[in-house]
């Protein structure tokens, strides 16, 4: 029978699961130039004077005029032309006619002196028109509206002149100058209240993490940690110049990370986000994906975890993903968040110093290129612990020791470091 001749259906295959490329690996250095690619220093605009103190100056300051004003007497005495009194002596006394008198430092004289005249000046009034040497009352006789000079004057004796302190024209600050007390001053001096500065860069910072817990709240399960990173950046981005806005922890929710990066993007100009584990650096990087785009790879950086870079929305704002342990964030914030925000504000970020110094005692095995609180002393370095290194540890060292991988970590090997500022209490 037909029925009976029927191949037996062959069932498909089960699709096979989809294997999940594994995530590149890049060293610091290749990661720091993705965190500036494309990222461009914030347009300036103009500020009051009150306002500028650590901004960058973009634009050329050049004295619009001249200090003092005008030229001035420095003593009480007679204005004259110095030429009209040229060879008077006790044999030769030269008379001119008193013109006039002016006594008013905060008026300019309608006053002109010609040739033969003179005029009756106060210290620290404005020399009339014609007149280019001030002699002493001491120096001449009066007589009724004459005055008798028995002494040649030079040009520009007792005159302060106009222009002598500062000209006009004079170059004064250079686009580029990052403003201080003083530079403030001088733009004051010459009648600036306005300038056109580049702003402080505005970063936004904030952790992610289910066990992280913010500083004053009580501690309700044993995996929870005091959130110590977001303090630890924002201080370090307002020692940088940057205004900062530190936000509460969000917990491993996609939707409340959305909604936080979404609502802070209209009052920041970059963003930190620090990150619990490697779980939530994953979640970072689904929700940046989906509202502008991501770039995720294993950093050589510490246990080599995932540090995802975004940019926002239309405006590309720079979003960073740091691990929230406080060591690595501290050296990730001077690795990768200073370089940027010197970037924003089109400022040169010095590399910090470093030095070299022996192992007196051995480093753990790190991923990536580790950065360990240690004790520099006469030439010897030591890690401040063997285990995990917490904001207590890297208080305490006065270096961070810098160790690439596949380097040496036992007794003797050669270490560099980074000085960090001495520690201020005892060990």
């Amino acid at each position: 029978m037909a029925l009976f001749g029927r191949k037996k259906p062959v069932p498909e295959p089960a699709p096979e699961p989809p294997v999940e490329e594994p995530l590149p690996q890049r060293t610091v250095e290749v990661h720091l130039e993705a965190v500036l690619a494309g990222v461009s220093p914030l347009r300036p605009f103009g500020m009051q004077i009150n306002d500028v103190s650590g901004l960058t100056l973009c634009e050329d300051i050049v004295s619009d005029l001249d200090l003092p004003m005008v030229s001035t007497a420095t003593v009480d005495g007679y204005g004259v032309r110095a030429a009209n009194i040229v060879g008077a002596s006790g044999r030769h006394p030269i008379d001119l006619r008193i013109l006039g008198v002016v006594d008013k430092p905060d008026e300019l004289p309608a006053l002109a002196v010609p040739p033969g005249g003179c005029a009756l000046v106060s210290a620290g009034a404005p020399l009339p028109k014609g007149v280019d040497a001030v002699v002493p009352l001491a120096d001449a006789t009066r007589s009724g509206r004459s005055a008798t000079f028995t002494y040649e004057a030079q040009v520009h004796q007792n005159v302060s002149l106009r222009g002598a302190d500062l000209a006009d024209g004079t170059p004064l600050l250079a686009s580029g100058a990052v403003l201080d007390e003083r530079s403030i001053a001088v733009l004051a001096e010459v009648g600036l209240d306005k300038v056109l500065v580049r702003p402080r860069p505005r970063l936004v910072v904030f952790s992610v993490g289910p066990d992280l817990l913010a500083p004053g709240l009580p501690v309700t399960a044993v995996n929870q940690r005091y959130a110590s990173a977001t303090p630890l950046v924002a201080a370090a981005a307002r020692a940088d110049g940057a205004t900062v806005y530190p936000l509460d922890i969000v917990g491993r929710d996609a939707a409340a990370l959305r909604q936080t990066l979404g609502d802070q993007a209209i009052r920041a100009d970059a963003m930190v986000v620090l990150t619990q584990d490697e779980t939530d650096a994953h979640v970072v990087a689904d929700v940046l994906e989906g509202l502008g785009s991501v770039d995720l790879a294993h950093v050589l950086l510490g246990s080599g975890g995932a540090m995802p870079i975004g940019r926002l929305g239309d405006e590309r704002l720079p979003v960073l993903a740091l691990p929230a342990d406080p060591v690595t964030a501290f050296a990730g914030y001077h690795l990768f968040v200073r370089p940027l925000l010197a970037r924003l504000g089109a400022r040169t970020g010095a590399a910090a110093p470093r030095g070299s110094a022996r192992l007196a005692e051995p480093l753990p095995d790190a991923a990536g290129v580790a950065f360990v609180p240690g004790i520099v002393e006469d030439g010897q370095a030591r890690p401040v612990t063997a285990g995990r290194a917490l904001g207590h540890h890297l208080h305490r060292a006065n270096a961070l020791l810098v160790v690439p991988p596949g380097a040496a970590r036992g007794p003797g090997a050669s270490v560099e470091f980074v000085p960090l500022a001495a520690p201020t209490a005892s060990e």
